[in-house]
């Protein structure tokens, strides 16, 4: 199934394509902050174990507080991310972007197609693996990348918004070669 019949709506005759943060990404995201945590852990718990004989003192409470520290960490950047996924949309309609994030404060930001110059597609390789990726959207006129991030089907996405993109309008400036071929002093 495509992006066309996956998230495609008839409003009042005008065709919109509503685009979320594919889940895909926030879960191999997590998988790896959860990796990583667990090897700091592991990494803590192997230090204090061969330093606990050395000292007089025992390093249990250490230990914990590491731990307890590193899992609630852990919990905000996963929570942190759900909240970004959650809340971050694009909308693309006839001939505008429209980027959507916030949970509080809110913000839109509408971006019209005329004004993008390139299109360029950004994928890990567990991007091309799951199928997500991220665009980045150049304007002249902003002198600004728009990213459009983690996304499903980059590819398709990117076809959808050169389709979108109007034809530029054809430079007015005309250059005549001269054909005289009159040479200076004759």
């Amino acid at each position: 199934m495509n992006i066309q019949d996956q998230q495609r709506i008839q409003k009042e005759g005008e065709e919109i394509f509503n685009v979320k943060q594919a889940f895909s990404s926030f879960i191999v995201s997590v998988v790896f902050i959860q990796v990583i945590i667990f090897l700091v852990i592991i990494a803590i718990i192997a230090l204090i174990n061969l330093l606990n004989p050395l000292l007089p003192f025992t390093l249990n409470w250490i230990t914990t507080f590491a731990i307890i520290g590193l899992v609630l960490f852990d919990a905000i950047v996963v929570f942190r991310g759900f909240l970004n996924w959650k809340f971050t949309s694009y909308r693309i309609k006839a001939e505008e972007l429209l980027v959507k994030n916030g949970i509080l404060r809110k913000k839109e930001k509408l971006y019209i197609l005329n004004q993008i110059e390139t299109i360029t597609i950004r994928q890990s390789i567990l991007g091309r693996v799951f199928n997500y990726g991220s665009l980045n959207i150049f304007s002249p006129l902003l002198q600004a990348k728009i990213p459009v991030i983690n996304i499903p089907n980059p590819r398709e996405y990117e076809k959808l918004l050169l389709t979108r993109i109007p034809e530029r309008q054809k430079d007015k400036t005309t250059i005549i070669p001269d054909t005289t071929n009159k040479l200076i002093g004759d």
